[in-house]
């Protein structure tokens, strides 16, 4: 409970237009990021998907492992961009970075997965440190029906994090039928 206490009409109509103007000025921003929240197309998922093809074609490479990882966000965009629950995740500012990080990561399991004999039992990946677990999530969607390489994945973090887009992901398995880790 905020109570205010004015001595004078004048400062009391002057509050008033000041209060007005600044609720008027908040509800626009809040209408601005509502539109930017519903709609999605500028999260930085989109800047992220870009800049990975881009390098693709200035390199004239095709790395097997940045290809999923572009489809994958090509897949989290289209379903999930624009959506709050989403926002911290495919919208943060670091989101290139992590998932360049991500790429490495990703690029040296996948080297040695292929080093292995495929007699072997499959490995259960621990994400240690895995903040938002994009590593973890990016590996599950890269691995998608190779539950025989790579059949858990354990995200350890002593952060205390909202994990829903994990849940959310985890759904899509049972929904989708889809063979993740």
């Amino acid at each position: 409970v905020v109570i205010i206490l004015l001595s004078s009409t004048q400062a009391l109509l002057s509050f008033n237009h000041h209060h007005r103007t600044a609720i008027h000025r908040r509800q626009m921003e809040l209408r601005s990021q509502s539109q930017a929240t519903v709609d999605g197309s500028n999260w930085r998922i989109w800047y992220v998907i870009d800049q990975l093809e881009e390098r693709q074609q200035q390199d004239k490479s095709s790395d097997f492992i940045t290809n999923k990882v572009i489809q994958v966000l090509h897949k989290w965009g289209s379903e999930w961009s624009g959506h709050s629950g989403f926002q911290s995740l495919l919208n943060k500012k670091s989101l290139l970075h992590e998932i360049e990080e991500s790429i490495v990561a990703l690029q040296t399991l996948h080297d040695w997965l292929e080093k292995r004999s495929n007699n072997e039992s499959p490995v259960t990946l621990v994400d240690v440190c895995c903040g938002k677990g994009i590593t973890s999530m990016l590996t599950s969607y890269v691995f998608c029906n190779k539950t025989s390489t790579v059949s858990d994945i354990i995200m350890l973090d002593k952060q205390d994090i909202n994990w829903n887009h994990i849940s959310a992901s985890n759904d899509k398995i049972e929904s989708q039928g889809e063979d993740r880790p």
